[in-house]
Protein backbone atom coordinates (compact mmCIF):
# COMPACT_ATOMS: atom_id res chain seq x y z
CA UNK A 1 0.00 0.00 0.00
CA UNK A 2 1.56 3.47 -1.16
CA UNK A 3 -1.01 5.92 0.60
CA UNK A 4 1.55 8.62 1.24
CA UNK A 5 1.46 10.38 -2.13
CA UNK A 6 -1.67 12.21 -0.87
CA UNK A 7 -1.82 11.67 2.70
CA UNK A 8 1.22 13.53 3.60
CA UNK A 9 -0.28 16.87 1.86
CA UNK A 10 -3.61 16.53 3.67
CA UNK A 11 -2.11 15.85 7.18
CA UNK A 12 0.65 18.54 6.98
CA UNK A 13 -1.66 21.26 5.74
CA UNK A 14 -4.69 20.74 8.44
CA UNK A 15 -3.02 24.36 10.05
CA UNK A 16 0.10 25.22 8.22
CA UNK A 17 -1.36 28.79 8.84
CA UNK A 18 -0.46 28.50 12.14
CA UNK A 19 3.23 29.45 14.37
CA UNK A 20 2.19 26.87 17.21
CA UNK A 21 3.97 23.23 15.76
CA UNK A 22 2.68 19.35 17.56
CA UNK A 23 5.47 17.44 19.47
CA UNK A 24 5.36 14.80 22.01
CA UNK A 25 6.38 13.51 25.30
CA UNK A 26 7.10 10.89 27.24
CA UNK A 27 7.40 8.28 24.67
CA UNK A 28 7.85 4.60 25.56
CA UNK A 29 7.66 1.14 23.98
CA UNK A 30 7.12 -2.33 25.92
CA UNK A 31 7.58 -5.29 24.37
CA UNK A 32 5.41 -8.10 26.29
CA UNK A 33 6.16 -11.62 26.18
CA UNK A 34 3.67 -14.34 25.83
CA UNK A 35 3.07 -14.69 29.75
CA UNK A 36 2.69 -11.05 30.33
CA UNK A 37 6.60 -10.10 31.52
CA UNK A 38 8.28 -7.22 29.52
CA UNK A 39 11.32 -8.53 27.36
CA UNK A 40 12.28 -5.45 25.67
CA UNK A 41 11.64 -1.80 26.68
CA UNK A 42 12.99 1.44 25.07
CA UNK A 43 12.04 5.24 25.45
CA UNK A 44 12.08 7.81 22.18
CA UNK A 45 11.70 11.68 21.77
CA UNK A 46 11.11 13.95 18.92
CA UNK A 47 14.72 14.78 18.41
CA UNK A 48 16.16 11.13 19.35
CA UNK A 49 17.61 8.40 16.52
CA UNK A 50 15.82 5.68 15.97
CA UNK A 51 16.45 2.45 17.73
CA UNK A 52 16.14 -0.95 16.48
CA UNK A 53 13.09 -3.29 18.22
CA UNK A 54 12.07 -6.89 17.71
CA UNK A 55 8.61 -8.54 18.30
CA UNK A 56 8.27 -12.14 18.10
CA UNK A 57 4.72 -14.05 17.05
CA UNK A 58 3.85 -14.85 20.65
CA UNK A 59 4.91 -11.50 21.77
CA UNK A 60 2.71 -7.76 22.10
CA UNK A 61 4.22 -4.03 21.60
CA UNK A 62 2.40 -1.41 23.79
CA UNK A 63 3.59 2.24 23.03
CA UNK A 64 2.23 5.29 24.50
CA UNK A 65 3.35 9.01 24.15
CA UNK A 66 1.77 12.41 25.00
CA UNK A 67 0.77 14.80 22.45
CA UNK A 68 1.56 18.82 23.44
CA UNK A 69 1.62 22.83 21.85
CA UNK A 70 5.51 23.11 21.31
CA UNK A 71 5.30 26.63 21.75
CA UNK A 72 2.87 26.72 25.04
CA UNK A 73 3.91 23.35 26.33
CA UNK A 74 0.38 22.27 27.10
CA UNK A 75 -1.17 18.75 26.33
CA UNK A 76 -3.34 18.81 23.09
CA UNK A 77 -5.44 16.24 21.40
CA UNK A 78 -4.46 16.43 17.55
CA UNK A 79 -7.64 15.63 15.20
CA UNK A 80 -5.43 13.33 13.15
CA UNK A 81 -2.82 10.43 14.35
CA UNK A 82 -0.87 7.75 12.43
CA UNK A 83 1.44 5.66 13.08
CA UNK A 84 3.37 4.67 9.45
CA UNK A 85 5.31 1.44 8.82
CA UNK A 86 7.94 1.58 5.65
CA UNK A 87 9.75 -1.55 4.67
CA UNK A 88 12.94 0.97 2.80
CA UNK A 89 13.48 -2.62 0.27
CA UNK A 90 10.08 -3.21 -0.79
CA UNK A 91 8.80 0.30 -0.61
CA UNK A 92 5.31 -1.36 0.83
CA UNK A 93 4.40 0.87 3.94
CA UNK A 94 0.94 0.96 5.97
CA UNK A 95 -0.96 3.76 7.92
CA UNK A 96 -2.75 2.55 11.18
CA UNK A 97 -4.74 5.58 12.84
CA UNK A 98 -4.38 6.01 16.51
CA UNK A 99 -6.78 7.41 19.12
CA UNK A 100 -6.21 10.24 21.47
CA UNK A 101 -7.84 11.05 24.61
CA UNK A 102 -8.48 15.26 25.31
CA UNK A 103 -5.62 15.13 27.58
CA UNK A 104 -3.15 14.19 24.93
CA UNK A 105 -2.58 10.64 25.94
CA UNK A 106 -2.17 8.45 23.37
CA UNK A 107 -1.55 4.28 23.86
CA UNK A 108 -1.16 1.88 20.48
CA UNK A 109 -0.85 -1.86 20.85
CA UNK A 110 0.51 -4.27 18.31
CA UNK A 111 -0.49 -7.78 18.93
CA UNK A 112 0.61 -10.05 16.04
CA UNK A 113 -2.17 -12.75 16.14
CA UNK A 114 -4.75 -9.82 15.60
CA UNK A 115 -2.48 -7.45 13.77
CA UNK A 116 -4.06 -4.33 12.38
CA UNK A 117 -5.22 -4.12 8.80
CA UNK A 118 -3.05 -1.31 7.64
CA UNK A 119 0.09 -2.97 8.58
CA UNK A 120 2.11 -3.60 5.30
CA UNK A 121 3.34 -7.50 4.84
CA UNK A 122 6.73 -8.23 6.36
CA UNK A 123 9.76 -9.61 5.71
CA UNK A 124 12.91 -10.03 7.48
CA UNK A 125 14.10 -6.27 6.92
CA UNK A 126 12.86 -3.65 9.35
CA UNK A 127 9.97 -1.61 9.25
CA UNK A 128 10.59 2.02 9.95
CA UNK A 129 8.08 3.61 12.10
CA UNK A 130 7.46 6.84 11.88
CA UNK A 131 4.39 9.32 13.68
CA UNK A 132 2.23 11.81 11.63
CA UNK A 133 0.13 14.45 13.70
CA UNK A 134 -2.27 16.50 12.37
CA UNK A 135 -4.77 19.44 13.62
CA UNK A 136 -6.64 22.55 12.23
CA UNK A 137 -5.53 24.42 14.96
CA UNK A 138 -1.64 23.48 15.07
CA UNK A 139 0.82 22.70 12.62
CA UNK A 140 1.46 19.15 11.03
CA UNK A 141 4.44 17.37 11.93
CA UNK A 142 6.33 13.59 11.25
CA UNK A 143 8.51 12.01 13.61
CA UNK A 144 10.72 9.40 12.74
CA UNK A 145 10.45 6.56 16.37
CA UNK A 146 12.27 3.04 15.93
CA UNK A 147 13.09 0.22 13.57
CA UNK A 148 11.01 -2.66 13.98
CA UNK A 149 11.59 -5.97 12.76
CA UNK A 150 8.84 -8.59 13.36
CA UNK A 151 8.22 -12.42 11.90
CA UNK A 152 7.67 -12.73 8.08
CA UNK A 153 4.28 -12.26 6.60
CA UNK A 154 2.89 -15.77 6.01
CA UNK A 155 1.97 -16.92 2.27
CA UNK A 156 -1.71 -16.05 1.64
CA UNK A 157 -3.52 -19.46 1.40
CA UNK A 158 -5.00 -19.94 -2.02
CA UNK A 159 -8.45 -19.32 -2.72
CA UNK A 160 -10.43 -22.18 -3.57
CA UNK A 161 -11.50 -21.42 -7.29
CA UNK A 162 -8.01 -19.49 -7.94
CA UNK A 163 -7.94 -22.27 -10.60
CA UNK A 164 -10.67 -20.43 -12.74
CA UNK A 165 -8.84 -16.84 -13.05
CA UNK A 166 -5.60 -18.60 -14.32
CA UNK A 167 -5.38 -18.78 -18.63
CA UNK A 168 -7.66 -22.02 -19.63
CA UNK A 169 -6.31 -23.52 -22.65
CA UNK A 170 -8.11 -22.57 -25.82
CA UNK A 171 -11.27 -24.26 -26.95
CA UNK A 172 -11.16 -26.15 -29.75
CA UNK A 173 -14.36 -26.48 -31.75
CA UNK A 174 -15.29 -29.13 -33.96
CA UNK A 175 -17.96 -28.64 -37.12
CA UNK A 176 -19.71 -31.24 -38.49
CA UNK A 177 -19.23 -31.39 -42.39
CA UNK A 178 -21.04 -29.53 -44.98
CA UNK A 179 -24.41 -31.67 -45.99
CA UNK A 180 -24.06 -33.07 -49.29
CA UNK A 181 -27.13 -32.17 -51.61
CA UNK A 182 -28.66 -34.92 -53.82
CA UNK A 183 -28.01 -35.09 -57.40
CA UNK A 184 -30.26 -33.15 -59.38
CA UNK A 185 -32.22 -35.66 -61.06
CA UNK A 186 -33.64 -36.57 -57.85
CA UNK A 187 -34.09 -32.91 -56.91
CA UNK A 188 -36.27 -32.44 -59.90
CA UNK A 189 -38.58 -35.83 -59.24
CA UNK A 190 -39.26 -34.81 -55.73
CA UNK A 191 -39.97 -31.15 -56.54
CA UNK A 192 -42.33 -32.19 -59.64
CA UNK A 193 -44.40 -34.53 -56.64
CA UNK A 194 -44.82 -31.87 -54.74
CA UNK A 195 -46.05 -29.39 -57.83
CA UNK A 196 -48.18 -32.13 -59.39
CA UNK A 197 -51.05 -31.67 -57.09
CA UNK A 198 -51.34 -27.77 -58.16
CA UNK A 199 -51.06 -29.06 -61.63
CA UNK A 200 -53.94 -30.90 -61.56
CA UNK A 201 -55.93 -28.12 -59.61
CA UNK A 202 -54.93 -25.72 -62.36
CA UNK A 203 -56.26 -27.86 -65.42
CA UNK A 204 -59.89 -28.54 -63.92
Amino acid sequence: MKPSATLYPILLALASVCSAKLSFKTGSVVVNGKDGSPSQSLKFGPSQGTQPLRVAQDETLKLQFTVFDDEEKREVQPHQTFLRFYDKKTEEEGIVPIKVGRDGKARFSLNLRKPPVGLPPTSFEPLHVSLILGSFKYEGAVYDLFDLTLPPSGTTPPHPEESTFHVQPEIAHTFRPDQKLPPKAISLVFAGLVLSPWALLLGL
